[in-house]
């Protein structure tokens, strides 16, 4: 496949097709990829991988980003095992290793008024070694593991976000905090899981399928609407603290 690096900081447009090939960015300098219509495919490799440098994709348009089979994807799901046992203990971030179909090794921002839709289906959907801040229109990601990922903080300002996934839909090695948005998760472990802190400011949050809904050691809703239908608990303050706002919620 074709693989296109850019070394630079500064603004990149992106439009059009690149069948079995790869955006790599390794900028000391910040990056933002401008996706404007653009379908990227990679059989065995992560789509787009940011090795180096904060990056920011704004998406115009709609915009399709995959990796690996739609088989395999497939089998993750109606096996109810995710494709990688591995990475709650954190041994996913090696270099041979293929993370996800976006994967970025530092701070990534996802944000834009198109449609962005993420097909991780070798591993995660979307992961990201720091802070990852999702502000969009519409973004829906299908992963045989976790669908959006952090080794840091996860932050969600807005947007319709639909995943659908084999492990967690949302998953934080520290804390994730949702401010707005509308959130359709189908999960089959954790719909939203964070190691340490969980914040619901506001936005409706509807987890249709999982394990556990919302999972953290502490977890605080100040305002919003969330639904939860689970096999096991609705809400888990895993060994910490619970704390509710004036925001609704079901669990079931």
């Amino acid at each position: 496949g074709s693989e296109i690096t850019i070394s630079k900081g500064g603004t990149y447009n992106i439009t059009g097709n690149l069948s079995d090939g790869q955006i790599k960015v390794n900028s000391k300098k910040d990056v933002t990829l401008v996706l404007d219509g653009v379908n990227i495919t990679n059989e065995d490799e992560e789509a787009i991988h940011i090795k180096n440098g904060d990056v920011t994709i704004e998406m115009k348009n709609e915009n399709s980003i995959t990796n690996g089979s739609e088989e395999s994807y497939n089998t993750a799901i109606s096996s109810n095992v995710s494709n990688d046992t591995s990475d709650s203990d954190d041994t996913s971030d090696s270099e041979d290793k293929v993370h996800a179909a976006i994967y970025a090794a530092d701070d990534l921002t996802i944000t834009g008024s198109g449609t962005l839709n993420v097909n991780g289906y070798i591993n995660n959907g979307i992961h990201a070694k720091g802070k990852l801040s999702v502000g969009v229109d519409t973004l829906n990601v299908k992963a045989s593991n976790h669908g959006i990922k952090s080794k840091e903080n996860v932050v969600i300002e807005s947007g319709a976000i639909d995943v659908v996934c084999a492990n967690d839909g949302v998953h934080s090695n520290d804390e994730i905090s949702i401010n707005d948005g509308e959130i359709v998760i189908n999960a089959n472990d954790d719909g939203i899981h964070a190691d340490n802190k969980l914040v619901v400011n506001n936005g409706t949050i509807d987890i249709q399928k999982c394990n556990e809904g919302l999972e953290a050691i502490d977890i605080t809703v100040n305002d919003g609407d969330i639904n939860v239908v689970s096999d096991d608990d609705g809400i888990n303050a895993c060994g910490g603290t619970s704390n509710f706002g004036k925001g609704g919620g079901r669990a079931g």
